[in-house]
């Protein structure tokens, strides 16, 4: 009886090792996309980039702040750290039409939250920053490495939840 027990217990122990060596554990990156995602964190990470601030529904004031990526897949807002907001870790995709995406969230001592997403083509970055405070009130900044106003990123981070109350009046 023994025997068998051990007879199972190291055929247990070969298809583990087998399927352990066999299974991959998260999706499976293709060398072409490893390559486009490689190229572009260089790409990001080969200067600051200098935006140029437009408020959602308002006129480009010239106000400025310098985005950095570092070797270690951090990124960092000059005007964010000044309000206490640190580096952060961001998510690099590649998308369709081969833009370079990137996304992050940081949070600052307060608990606010900054929602950071960008877009790069060739030598040009345009992207949102969405603010929500704890306070309730929420604010979105659009950006471009050009002085051109910047345009809607693509999808933007996640709306502002709003709660209508509709109040029915009785006929007299």
């Amino acid at each position: 009886m023994s025997k068998k027990i051990l007879e199972f217990l190291v055929m247990g122990v070969v298809v583990f090792s087998f399927c352990a060596s066999q299974c991959h554990a998260g999706p499976v990156v293709t060398t072409k996309a490893a390559v486009a995602i490689d190229q572009a964190r260089a790409a990001l990470q080969a200067k600051e980039w200098v935006v140029y601030l437009t408020p959602e529904g308002g006129k480009a004031t010239g106000e400025t702040d310098v985005i950095t990526f570092t070797a270690e897949d951090k990124v960092s807002s000059k005007n964010l750290l000044a309000q206490g907001y640190g580096d952060s870790n961001f998510r690099l995709t590649i998308a369709s039409d081969g833009a370079v995406v990137w996304e992050t969230m940081k949070v600052d001592k307060d608990n606010n939250l900054a929602f950071l997403r960008g877009e790069l083509r060739g030598n040009e970055m345009v992207g949102s920053i969405y603010m929500k405070y704890v306070k309730g009130t929420t604010s979105t900044n659009y950006y471009s490495t050009s002085l051109a106003p910047a345009a809607p990123a693509v999808s933007e981070a996640p709306a502002a939840t709003t709660t209508t109350t509709t109040t029915r009046r009785s006929r007299k």
